[in-house]
């Protein structure tokens, strides 16, 4: 991915990504993590995703997780989405 252009070669790498990153606006969406077990063969683990673009300038990232009953950092992303 370059800064200039929001572009990236999604063939280097095994994710698949239905979203239009360098589209203007708001959208979710996930990307797909091939992933195969016992259980799920063939399957895939979806990532949550959402994108802002706007006019050009500093890129932003928020990552969060959850870990056993803490999931204030997905809430606040969601509550910030919401604005």
């Amino acid at each position: 991915m370059t800064a200039r252009s929001m572009t990236f070669d999604w063939s280097q790498t095994r994710i698949h990504c239905p979203l239009d990153l360098a589209a203007p606006g708001k959208r979710a969406g996930h990307l797909l993590l091939p992933w195969s077990d016992n259980t799920n063969p063939l399957g895939g683990h979806p990532i949550p995703v959402m994108v802002a673009t706007g006019a050009p300038g500093p890129t932003l990232l928020l990552t969060a997780g959850v870990h056993g009953d803490e999931f204030e950092g997905p809430v606040a992303i969601l509550d910030l989405w919401r604005d």
